[in-house]
């Protein structure tokens, strides 16, 4: 079960990494992300600048906790992780449900509105981590942990192109 956690921890750093750089990768990507909150409606908007610099911080933390190669670090951070992941789900829900059409700047880079399936991404990432917590801790042998690793990898760079996967499947829009 260890391997488990190995795909677990690689895929939800991927993830986060992804989002930390795509936030961080320039200012007007970091001011798009601190609008798209104000446009979710969730928070007051005199937050979204705070929120945006914890929500950045956090994710910092969980790519620096889940990638040390120690099982407690690892675990701390898939916990962070539920706990983030789950906070962004709610408040996607919750801004759909408000008829709030935002976009998606989870990775500081596409205009795509939020929908359900940020919502779904969210919970799948949270299962992600879930079973990265419950999976055994321990020795690994490293030769072994490269299948893992790989899937970890490829999962979280198909999650963190979610847009656009969707956006490939969405029917064409007729005039």
């Amino acid at each position: 079960m260890e391997y488990v956690a190995v795909a677990c921890r690689i895929l939800i750093g991927v993830v986060f990494l992804a989002a930390v750089v795509g936030k961080l990768s320039g200012g007007s990507a970091y001011q798009a992300f601190v609008q798209s909150l104000r446009r979710m409606k969730v928070i007051p908007s005199r937050w979204a600048g705070p929120v945006a610099a914890a929500s950045v911080t956090a994710e910092i933390a969980i790519v620096i906790l889940v990638l040390t190669p120690l099982w407690t670090a690892g675990r701390i951070g898939l916990a962070l992780a539920a706990v983030v992941l789950a906070a962004f789900a709610g408040a996607i829900a919750l801004s759909l449900r408000r008829g709030n059409n935002a976009p998606c700047q989870c990775f500081g880079r596409t205009a795509a509105p939020l929908g359900w399936h940020h919502v779904a991404r969210n919970t799948f990432l949270i299962a992600v981590a879930v079973v990265g917590l419950l999976s055994a801790g321990g020795p690994l042998n490293l030769a072994a942990t490269l299948a893992p690793a790989v899937a970890g990898l490829v999962i979280g760079g198909l999650v963190v192109m979610l847009d656009d996967i969707v956006y490939l499947f969405k029917p064409a829009s007729r005039p």
